[in-house]
């Protein structure tokens, strides 16, 4: 997301034509600009929740029960992180449907193209999402976590 948000940045500053009304700018963009400059701290939050899933995946193959339930809070947490960045898909797609067909770079793919290949893409990431946290939430598991 925060390369996306790198490369939107650049391509809203470089079209060419007229100088971009920043008095017009998207609410998105604000976000964007938050999110960059708050990249480090973003990027160690990333580093050490994958710490923890790692540590949590070799707990979990010792059947440990805090394991099973540091995996599901990832597992919910990635499905939060997803939900916030489809708002913000939703939003840049409502934004740039309101430009004119004829803006550089805008409008060469149908409208409906871009919301399929949007929800596409969150599928492809939130189905094992939400598998994985379907079964850890299972009985079996549970049951193999308690019993060691």
């Amino acid at each position: 997301m925060l390369s996306a948000g790198k490369v939107l940045v650049a391509a809203l500053a470089t079209l060419p034509g007229e100088p971009m009304d920043l008095g017009r700018v998207p609410g998105y963009v604000d976000v964007i600009a938050w999110l960059l400059r708050h990249v480090a701290g973003i990027a160690l939050f990333q580093v050490a929740l994958a710490a923890a899933t790692v540590w949590a995946g070799f707990g979990l193959l010792r059947r440990r029960a805090w394991a099973r339930a540091t995996l599901e809070g990832v597992g919910w947490l990635v499905l939060l992180q997803l939900a916030a960045v489809a708002a913000l898909g939703w939003q840049v797609f409502a934004d740039f449907s309101e430009l004119p067909q004829d803006s550089p770079g805008l409008g060469s793919q149908p409208e409906w193209l871009d919301i399929v290949a949007m929800l596409v893409g969150l599928l492809a990431v939130a189905l094992p999402v939400v598998a994985a946290v379907r079964y850890l939430r299972s009985a079996s598991v549970r049951a193999l976590v308690r019993g060691r």
